[in-house]
C-alpha cells in the first residue's frame, strides 16, 4: 500500500499548467492563422478592386484616342488615309438619334448591354444624370444609390443609343468594322505569350456630348444646353455657334482687287451684297496703273550708223519689265541671196513649184525645180494574203541620197488597191522604178508618180533693207509631199554710215508694269564712240497711266456672313469700268471645342466592379504669328552676315512717325522691342545662339532697342511649327493683291494710302524701289541699292535672305526670317553686305498693323483630347 506524498499534489498542478500552456499556444496559433487569411483576403480585395478602377481608366482612355477628331477611328479621322467610321456623337442625346455611343467589350461568351436593365452590366449610373431625366424621360434615382435595374432607368425605345462591340470591331448595325477602326482596335488589345488577346478589364464606355446639367456640378444656368471649351474651362455654346462649337458666320475682314479695270477719274462705289450677312461697308482708292510703253520718240537721230543699233529700256523706279524698242537707219542693202534650209526632201508634182514672199517686202524670188527627183504619191493594185494589216513599201534601181519610203493597207476584203502618199518622198538622181511590198502584201503592185523639188532658189530683186534687219522667207502655194521647206535670206553689201531715222514699237512689245517713264538707250555707231566719226542717237520712252481700283478698304465688317459662300462686291461709277473684287469672311467668334462626357464601367472576374467619369475636350491650336524684333530669326544656329558701316542700324525702338502711316493707325509709339530677336522652337532660351549672333556684329553699338546695346535677345514667340508657318502664307495669299512664281522682273509696290500685300513663290530680287505694305517671299530673297520698304517682310521657306548695302534706303516696319524646308523648322540666314545707310527701324503701323490684316482659322490640335476632369462614382 502506497501512501500519498506531498509530491503528489506538486505534479497535478504541473500538468493542469501545462495542459493550459498548451491550449494557449494553440489559440495564439489559430488566431495567427485566422488574421492571416483575413488579411490575404483583404489584400486580394484590395487588388481586384485596384484592377477594377485601371480596368475602367483604360476604358476612358481607350474611348479619349478614339474619338479624336484627327487620330481616331471611331470619329471623322481626318488624318487617317481611311478616315474613320463617324459614328463618335455630333449632337446633344436624344430619345429620336442615337447621340450616345457605347464602346461594350464582352469577354468570350458573355453579353455586355448596358442599355438592357436585365443585362449583368447595366448601366446604372444613367438615373443620376439630369439631362437624361429632363430631357429623354428617365426616372430619376435616389442619390449615392445605383439606378434600379427597370425600363425606367433608360431612355423608352431603341433610337437613343448605338454601340461598338471593340472585341468584334461590330457597330450596333451589324457591320464589320474596317479600314482604320481594324488596324487602331488591336492597338488597344494585349496579348499573351501565345499571342493570344487578352481583353481589358473594361466592360463599357458610354460616350456623349456634355450638356450644362449632366455632373453634379452644373455650368452657367444648368438648363440642359451643350457645353464648348474655350481653351481655359467649360461655358454654354454661344448664340450662333454650331453645334461643332466653331463660331458663326463673321464679317468682311478683307476685300482683294482681283481686277484693277481702268479709266477711273475719281473713286468708284463699293457694294456688298448677299452672302447671308449685313452691315459691311467699303471704300475704293485709285492710283495710277503699272502699264507698257505706248511711245518712243527720237530725241537726236546720231550719225555714223552701219548697223541697227540695239534699244534698251530701263525702269526708272524699278517697276516694268519686256518693252522692246526697234530703231531703223536710211542706209539699206539689198538681199543676195535666199538658202533653202529645209531638212526634208520637199517633194512638188510635176509643174508645180511654191512661191516666196519676203517680210518685209520688197525682195523677190523664184524657185528652180529639179526633174522628176522624188515619189510624189503612188498606186496599189493587188490583195493581201491576210485581213486589216498594213506593209512597208520600198524602192530599188534608183540612187538619192534620200531613200523613199511608204506602206499600203488591207481591209477586211483583203485588197490593197487604192492611192497612196509616200512616208518620205526620197530625193534622187536616178528615180527608183522597181518597188517592193512586205509581208503579207509581197504580191501587190506599185506604180509611181514621180514629182520634182526645188533646185535653187533665185533672187530676182534684192529690195532695200536697213543693214542688220533681214527678212523672214516664207514658202507657200503648192503644197508638196514630206513637209514644207524653210529658207533663210542674206543681205549683201556694206551699208554706208547714216543716222537712225526712227524709232518703233513691235507688235507685243509694249512690254508690262511700267509705273513711271522708263529710260530709252540707243548703242552709239562704235564702241568707243571716240575711235570714230559717229554721234549717239538718243530717244525717249512714254507710258500712258490710267487710273484703276488699287485697294478697297472695309469701313465696317458687318455680321452674319457666310465664310463658304462670301458675299458679292459690286465696283461701280467712278468714270472707268473693269474693276472687280472678292471678299474674305472671318469667323464670327472665336474657335471652341466641344466637349465629351466619357463614363466607364470595369467589372473583374471576382465581382470587383469600378465606374470611372471623364471629361474631355477638343482643343484648337490658337497660332498667332509675332514679332520678336525689328529683325526676327526662327530657327536653331542662325546665320548672320553683319554689314560694316556706321550709318547702318538696326532699331527696335517704335517709330511710327518715321515714314506715312497707313490709314487708321494710331502714331501713339508702342513699347519697344529687341533689335534682332531670335526664336528656336525647339531650344527658346538657347544663349549660344544669341551669343553667336553678338559675336558677330561689326558695329554692336548700332543694334538698338528694348535693351542696351547690343540689343539681341531670346524671343517668346509661343508655340509654332513649321506647318503653322507656311499656312501663315497661304493666309496671306488668300487676300494677296497679287501673287508671283519666281524671279519676277518686278513686282506691284502699292502706296501709303493703299500698301500692296504681294506674294511670291520663290526667289526675288528687289531694289532699287520703294514699296509699301506686306511682302512675302518663299525663295531667297535679295535687295540691293537704294531700297526702301514700307510695312512687314516675312521670308517664310528656304528662310534666306540677302541684302546687298551701299543705298540710303531702310525697312521701316520689321523683317521676319523663318526656315520651314522639308517640314521642319531649321537654320535661317540674314547676309547683310556693303554698308551704306540700308538697315531696319520697327514701326508698329507697318509691323503689327499689317500683320492684323492676316487672316487665320485655327486648327484642331492633334494633341490628346483635354482631360478637363476625372472623378470615380459609386454607382
Amino acid at each position: 500500500m502506497r501512501f500519498r506524498g506531498k509530491r503528489d499534489d506538486q505534479r497535478g498542478v504541473a500538468l493542469f499548467l501545462t495542459v493550459f500552456a498548451l491550449l494557449l499556444l494553440s489559440g495564439i496559433a489559430i488566431a495567427m492563422l485566422y488574421s492571416s487569411d483575413t488579411e490575404t483576403t483583404i489584400s486580394v480585395n484590395y487588388r481586384d478592386k485596384q484592377a477594377a478602377i485601371f480596368g475602367a481608366l483604360a476604358g476612358l482612355q481607350e474611348a479619349r484616342d478614339r474619338i479624336h477628331p484627327l487620330t481616331g477611328d471611331l470619329g471623322p479621322g481626318t488624318n487617317l488615309s481611311s478616315g474613320g467610321l463617324h459614328i463618335v456623337p455630333t449632337a446633344l442625346p436624344s430619345s429620336s438619334a442615337a447621340n450616345v455611343l457605347y464602346i461594350i467589350n464582352p469577354a468570350s461568351g458573355e453579353t455586355v448591354a448596358p442599355w438592357d436593365p436585365t443585362n449583368k452590366y447595366f448601366d446604372t449610373e444613367l438615373c443620376q444624370d439630369s439631362y437624361f431625366v429632363n430631357n429623354l424621360g428617365v426616372t430619376a434615382g435616389t442619390p449615392g444609390t445605383p439606378c434600379p435595374a427597370t425600363s425606367a432607368s433608360v431612355p423608352a425605345g431603341t433610337a437613343w443609343y448605338s454601340w461598338y462591340d471593340n472585341s468584334q470591331k461590330q457597330t450596333k448595325s451589324g457591320a464589320t468594322g474596317t479600314g482604320a477602326a481594324a488596324v487602331l482596335e488591336t492597338a488597344y488589345q494585349l496579348k499573351d505569350s501565345g499571342g493570344n488577346k487578352i481583353p481589358l478589364k473594361y466592360k463599357w464606355v458610354r460616350i456623349h456630348l456634355k450638356a450644362d446639367n449632366m455632373t453634379p456640378v452644373t455650368v452657367g444656368t444648368g438648363t440642359g444646353q451643350q457645353l464648348c471649351w474655350n481653351g481655359s474651362h467649360e461655358q454654354q455654346i454661344p448664340a450662333g455657334y454650331h453645334p461643332d462649337c466653331t463660331p458663326p458666320p463673321g464679317g468682311v475682314t478683307n476685300i482683294t482687287v482681283t481686277a484693277a479695270g481702268s479709266g477711273y477719274t475719281s473713286a468708284p462705289t463699293v457694294t456688298i451684297t448677299g452672302g447671308g450677312g449685313s452691315g459691311a461697308t467699303a471704300t475704293a482708292s485709285i492710283a495710277a496703273l503699272p502699264t507698257g510703253i505706248t511711245s518712243v520718240t527720237l530725241t537726236n537721230p546720231g550719225a555714223g550708223y552701219t548697223t541697227v543699233p540695239a534699244t534698251t529700256v530701263t525702269p526708272t523706279d524699278g517697276n516694268g519689265s519686256g518693252a522692246v524698242v526697234n530703231a531703223a537707219l536710211n542706209n539699206t542693202v539689198p538681199v543676195q541671196s535666199v538658202s533653202w534650209t529645209s531638212s526634208k526632201p520637199a517633194c512638188y508634182p510635176i509643174g508645180g513649184s511654191p512661191s516666196i514672199s519676203f517680210n518685209p517686202s520688197g525682195a523677190t524670188a523664184s524657185a528652180a525645180m529639179t526633174g522628176n527627183t522624188c515619189v510624189y504619191a503612188f498606186t496599189a493594185s493587188g490583195s493581201c494574203t491576210s485581213r486589216d494589216v498594213t506593209a512597208t513599201v520600198t524602192a530599188s534601181n534608183g540612187t538619192g541620197t534620200v531613200a523613199f519610203s511608204g506602206s499600203v493597207s488591207a481591209g477586211n476584203n483583203k485588197k490593197a488597191d487604192g492611192s497612196y502618199t509616200p512616208t518620205n518622198p526620197g530625193n534622187y538622181s536616178t528615180v527608183p522604178t522597181t518597188f517592193s511590198v512586205a509581208s503579207p502584201c509581197s504580191s501587190v503592185t506599185i506604180t509611181p508618180t514621180y514629182g520634182i523639188q526645188i533646185s535653187t532658189i533665185n533672187v530676182t530683186a534684192g529690195g532695200a533693207y536697213q543693214a542688220g534687219n533681214t527678212p523672214t522667207v516664207s514658202l507657200s502655194g503648192v503644197s508638196p509631199v514630206g513637209g514644207t521647206p524653210s529658207a533663210t535670206a542674206a543681205l549683201s553689201g556694206a551699208a554706208s554710215p547714216g543716222p537712225v531715222v526712227s524709232l518703233t514699237i513691235p507688235i507685243g512689245g509694249n512690254g508690262s508694269g511700267y509705273t513711271a517713264n522708263p529710260t530709252l538707250t540707243i548703242s552709239p555707231p562704235c564702241s568707243p564712240l571716240s575711235s570714230c566719226s559717229g554721234t549717239q542717237a538718243t530717244g525717249t520712252a512714254s507710258i500712258n497711266p490710267s487710273n484703276g481700283v488699287s485697294g478697297i478698304h472695309v469701313t465696317n465688317a458687318g455680321s452674319g456672313y457666310s465664310q463658304s459662300s462670301p458675299p458679292t462686291v459690286t465696283i461701280s461709277g467712278g468714270g472707268g469700268s473693269g474693276a472687280t473684287a472678292v471678299a474674305t469672311v472671318g469667323a464670327g467668334g472665336s474657335y471652341q471645342g466641344q466637349v465629351y462626357l466619357l463614363t466607364a464601367l470595369a467589372v473583374t472576374p471576382s465581382g470587383a466592379r469600378a465606374m470611372l467619369q471623364a471629361e474631355t475636350a477638343v482643343n484648337y491650336d490658337q497660332f498667332t504669328l509675332g514679332l520678336g524684333g525689328a529683325l526676327t530669326l526662327v530657327g536653331p544656329t542662325p546665320t548672320f552676315g553683319t554689314p560694316n558701316s556706321n550709318p547702318f542700324q538696326i532699331i527696335g525702338t517704335d517709330c511710327p512717325t518715321c515714314a506715312p502711316a497707313p490709314a487708321g493707325c494710331s502714331t501713339t509709339a508702342v513699347p519697344p522691342k529687341d533689335a534682332i530677336g531670335i526664336y528656336d522652337p525647339t531650344n527658346a532660351t538657347d544663349p549660344s545662339a544669341v551669343q553667336t549672333v553678338i559675336g558677330d556684329l561689326a558695329k554692336p553699338n548700332n543694334y538698338i532697342g528694348a535693351n542696351s546695346a547690343p540689343d539681341v535677345h531670346n524671343a517668346n514667340l509661343g508655340t509654332m511649327t513649321a506647318g503653322d508657318l507656311n499656312s501663315v502664307v497661304s493666309s496671306i495669299a488668300s487676300i494677296a493683291t497679287y501673287t508671283y512664281s519666281s524671279n519676277p522682273s518686278s513686282i506691284y509696290t502699292g502706296s501709303a494710302a493703299n500698301p500692296a500685300i504681294d506674294v511670291v513663290y520663290g526667289d526675288y530680287s528687289m531694289g532699287p524701289t520703294t514699296g509699301y505694305g506686306i511682302l512675302v517671299v518663299t525663295g531667297t530673297l535679295t535687295i540691293s541699292g537704294n531700297y526702301s520698304w514700307n510695312g512687314l517682310i516675312l521670308v517664310i521657306g528656304s528662310g534666306a535672305s540677302v541684302m546687298n548695302g551701299g543705298g540710303s534706303g531702310q525697312i521701316t516696319g520689321g523683317i521676319f526670317i523663318a526656315n520651314t524646308a522639308g517640314g521642319t523648322i531649321n537654320s535661317p540666314t540674314a547676309n547683310w553686305n556693303g554698308g551704306g545707310g540700308n538697315g531696319v527701324q520697327y514701326d508698329h503701323c507697318w509691323a503689327d498693323d499689317m500683320l492684323a490684316k492676316v487672316p487665320y482659322t485655327p486648327v484642331i490640335s492633334p494633341k490628346g483630347l483635354q482631360v478637363v476632369s476625372l472623378r470615380t462614382l459609386v454607382y
